[in-house]
C-alpha cells in the first residue's frame, strides 16, 4: 500500500489524528461510518459489528 494516508493510520494512528483541525476529524470519522453503513448494506458480515463497536464507543463519551 502506497497511500500515504492509510500509511500514516497504520503506522501511529494518534499521531496522525493529532495534527488533524476537529473539523477534519469529524470529517473522517463520518465518511468512515458512511463507508461502514454502505458496506454492510452490500453484505459484509464485518460491517455491522464494526458499526456496533463505533456507536458503543460513542455512547461512552462524556461531555
Amino acid at each position: 500500500m502506497s497511500n500515504p494516508f492509510i500509511i500514516g493510520l497504520r503506522t501511529n494512528p494518534q499521531l496522525f489524528f493529532n495534527e488533524l483541525d476537529t473539523s477534519e476529524v469529524q470529517a473522517v470519522a463520518e465518511a468512515c461510518i458512511r463507508v461502514l453503513e454502505n458496506r454492510h448494506k452490500e453484505g459484509d458480515a464485518d460491517a455491522a459489528g464494526c458499526l456496533q463497536n463505533v456507536y458503543r464507543e460513542v455512547a461512552n463519551i462524556e461531555l
